[in-house]
């Protein structure tokens, strides 16, 4: 890692936060003020078919990042390079920093937004067909990690139960009841 505080490197920008947060609008926005600058998103290098979530395309991946980062640095045509993805652990950034080795400048930002306007917005990405349906129970789940909470918890009509145990959550207290329908509290440790 070659990260400096000089004038005359490239500023490599990390735009973090969690699935929905604006992350590649912030970039978006940025490229349009930003002086001689390249936008890398991290989503576009998980763009396969199959989707494999893996230990082996985990670590192609952040190759693919990091080279693609470097060719950035090393050019010496730009002043700005951004990048954004879901960075909820600092092994992931650290692990990207790991790769490049041409001198620049960093920043790391982290977005946020009340989880009432992140459910919105996931809302209508589901509603278009760009997320599916499981995005809303994961970035809720990253927000209260990245928020220092080791567990999240849900109440679940009880016929779903066997389908959040599936993601692990599990059943606390009695079944009571919501609107006519039984429920139970469930739990997910982070």
């Amino acid at each position: 890692m070659c990260y400096t505080e000089t004038m005359n490197k490239t500023r490599l920008i990390f735009i973090n936060g969690t699935m929905g947060a604006g992350k590649t609008t912030v970039c978006r926005l940025l490229q349009q003020k930003l002086p001689a600058n390249v936008f890398l998103d991290g989503d576009d290098l998980w763009n396969m078919q199959p989707f494999l979530v893996n230990a082996a395309t985990k670590n192609m991946v952040l190759n693919n990042i990091g080279a693609v980062l470097e060719n950035f640095l090393s050019s010496g045509q730009f002043d700005n390079a951004l990048f954004c993805w879901v960075m909820h652990e600092r092994e992931i950034a650290d692990g990207i920093l790991s790769r490049l080795h041409t001198p620049f400048d960093f920043r790391f930002f982290t977005l946020t937004c009340e989880q009432a306007a992140l459910a919105a917005r996931l809302e209508r990405d589901i509603a278009a067909g760009k997320r599916t349906r499981g995005v809303i129970e994961r970035s809720a789940e990253r927000a209260v990690s990245a928020a220092g909470g080791a567990a999240v918890s849900l109440d679940a009509q009880v016929r779903a139960a066997g389908f959040y145990e599936k993601c692990g959550y599990f059943p606390v207290g009695e079944i009571f009841d919501e609107e006519g329908c039984p429920h139970r509290k469930m739990v997910k440790k982070l």
